[in-house]
């Protein structure tokens, strides 16, 4: 798997975890103190973000990080 489909595949499990908590983009973004622009780029695939950025959001989520992996 390329690093490029890794962040994908990683970005959609972030996108089914949100979904499945009931919130929106904004909504997340609200609550995790990022912008809307890094929740949808991160969704997408389209950033290499820090893995403390993915802790706020897995405990925003109440799921451990690992879902994610």
């Amino acid at each position: 798997m390329s690093n490029k489909e890794y962040l994908k595949a990683i970005g959609m499990e972030v996108r089914v975890a949100r979904i499945r908590k009931g919130l929106s983009t904004p909504q997340l973004a609200k609550l995790t103190g990022l912008s809307k622009a890094a929740i949808n780029e991160l969704e997408l695939g389209k950033n290499n973000f820090q893995i403390l950025t993915l802790k706020r959001i897995a405990d925003v989520l109440e799921i451990p990080v690992s879902d994610f992996l």
